[in-house]
């Protein structure tokens, strides 16, 4: 499977010099907002006043496997 940024041609190539700091600022900024988006959502399903389903153990689920993706 092939790099988005080709390293040893960073500086020849101007798609691989563009897309660099697209690539780290997703990095850096998407990834903490989805996490704290996650864990307040787990929190706000599990801290309900309501009997959790079992499509809701499956979204809270869903969820877990997916702070683990972005750790």
């Amino acid at each position: 499977m092939g790099d988005i940024i080709d390293v040893k041609k960073v500086d020849e190539n101007a798609r691989c010099s563009n897309v660099k700091y697209v690539v780290i600022f997703i990095n850096l900024i998407g990834c903490p907002i989805a996490l704290i988006l996650l864990l307040f959502s787990i929190l706000k399903m599990l801290c309900s006043k309501k009997r959790l389903s079992f499509l809701t153990y499956i979204i809270i689920f869903i969820f877990c496997s997916e702070i683990l993706n972005i750790i």
